[in-house]
C-alpha cells in the first residue's frame, strides 16, 4: 500500500505552485460541474455548498497563488533571466484577465440563488477554466522548469518565506 505524499512546504515553493495549479484546476472543474447542476436540477443547497468552497478558494489561495507569482517568483526570475520579460509579461496579463472574469463570477457564487441566466453563467465558468488552464499549462510547462534551474538556494528560501508571510504562517 502506498501512502499518500506529503503537500510540499514552504521550503519547496515550486513544488507548492504546481501543487496549487492542480488545486485551482480542481476548482475550475467543481466551477463545471456546478454550471451543469445549475443548468440541469436548479439551485440546490449542493449548488450553494458548492459555490460556497469556490468562492472561499478563490478568495483566499488563488489570491495568494498570484501574489507569490507576480511579488516573488516573477521577479527572481527577472532577476537572473530578464530574457523572460515578455513571458512574464504575458502571464501577469492573464492574471489581470483571470481577476476581471473572477470579479464576473463572484456575485453569482457568493449568492447562487441569483443566477437567473445559467447558459450565460455556463459561458463564463468556461471562460474562467480556459484561460486559467492555458495560463497553468504555460507555467508549468515555460517558467517552473527554468524557476528550478534558474533560482539560487536563497531565491527559494525568500520565494517561501514570502508565500508562508502571505498566508500569515511563521517559519
Amino acid at each position: 500500500m502506498q501512502l499518500p505524499q506529503p503537500a510540499p512546504g514552504f521550503d519547496q515553493p515550486v513544488d507548492m505552485l504546481l501543487a496549487c495549479h492542480a488545486r485551482i484546476l480542481r476548482q475550475c472543474d467543481t466551477l463545471m460541474r456546478l454550471a451543469e447542476h445549475l443548468g440541469t436540477k436548479g439551485k440546490t443547497a449542493e449548488a450553494r455548498t458548492a459555490a460556497q468552497q469556490v468562492y472561499r478558494y478563490f478568495s483566499t489561495s488563488g489570491r495568494y497563488h498570484h501574489e507569490d507569482e507576480e511579488q516573488g517568483l516573477f521577479p527572481a526570475l527577472l532577476a537572473c533571466r530578464p530574457e523572460l520579460a515578455v513571458a512574464i509579461s504575458e502571464l501577469a496579463h492573464d492574471h489581470r484577465e483571470m481577476s476581471h472574469r473572477w470579479a464576473q463570477l463572484e456575485p453569482s457564487l457568493l449568492d447562487i440563488g441569483s443566477v437567473f441566466d445559467t447558459a450565460a453563467f455556463s459561458r463564463d465558468v468556461l471562460d474562467f477554466r480556459t484561460i486559467y488552464a492555458a495560463h497553468i499549462e504555460r507555467e508549468n510547462t515555460e517558467i517552473l522548469p527554468i524557476a528550478r534551474q534558474a533560482l539560487s538556494a536563497g531565491q527559494f528560501e525568500k520565494l517561501g518565506q514570502e508565500m508562508a508571510r502571505r498566508r500569515g504562517v511563521n517559519l
